[in-house]
């Protein structure tokens, strides 16, 4: 059975985490499957609470999942704590060369942190270097680099420097910024520009998970990183229009 895996949190209005990566599967006619990382108590406009699930229990549910055999891709998102993180990676290393879109997810729309503090070294460190392509926004990958982005040029430098973090991918998403819908991507060839048509909605939640999740499914499908980069774009867009 050919499936992608979501390694993510569980947001029960489905704005964003697994469920979302499971409509973005999905739509994408792929078959879906997730370890979920900690379950949320949350609404459209607040993260209320967070409970990390065990290592041993995360464990345990993707020893179940390669029962039915390894996914074709996966998206890992939402990790909650550096335990979580430490034990994702072992999982990680376990699937061999599966291409992995990770989403660096640190913060809810809402402000409420995602990862506590001591995770991000972890993620750094330990998860970057295991990952196909790395998809943060601006924000993340400032926390990820430690300093601020300023401008086009300072975009490009990021990703490079990010590409410098151990992934054979970086693509700096700009879907939370103003003006003109530029993705950043860097990669062994060196940066790509990827321009696109904003959509303007109100506030939607989530269009990282899909980015990252809509991405994975191309990769499992076998386009290259570029243009599984520019299909995503395309279906966040499509997506956004649709809402």
């Amino acid at each position: 059975m050919t499936y992608c895996l979501s390694i993510a949190g569980f947001d029960p209005t489905a704005g964003a985490g697994v469920l979302a990566d499971f409509e973005t599967f999905y739509t994408l006619s792929i078959q879906a499957r997730a370890v979920v990382t900690a379950v949320t108590a949350q609404n459209q406009r607040r993260v209320l609470s967070i409970e990390a699930l065990s290592p041993r229990c995360i464990k345990e549910q993707l020893d179940a999942l390669l029962l039915e055999g390894r996914p074709a891709a996966v998206k890992v998102g939402m990790l909650a704590t550096a335990a979580v993180a430490r034990e994702v990676a072992c999982l990680l290393g376990r699937l061999g060369d599966v291409p992995v879109v990770l989403d660096p997810v640190l913060r809810a729309s809402s402000g409420r942190a995602l990862l506590e503090p001591r995770g991000i070294p972890v993620l750094r460190k330990t998860l970057l270097p295991l990952a196909t392509v790395i998809t943060p926004n601006r924000r993340e990958a400032e926390k990820l680099l430690g300093r601020k982005i300023r401008g086009r040029p300072g975009l490009i430098r990021a990703a490079k420097d990010l590409l410098n973090l151990g992934p054979q991918a970086a693509v700096i998403t700009g879907g939370d910024a103003r003006g003109a819908l530029v993705d950043v991507l860097a990669d062994a060839r060196g940066v790509k520009i990827l321009e696109g048509k904003r959509i303007r909605t109100g506030m939607v939640r989530g269009t990282g998970c899909r980015y990252s999740s809509a991405l994975a499914v191309y990769l499992a499908k076998g386009r290259s990183i570029r243009e599984a980069a520019r299909r995503a774009q395309e279906y966040i867009r499509r997506y956004l229009a649709s809402t």
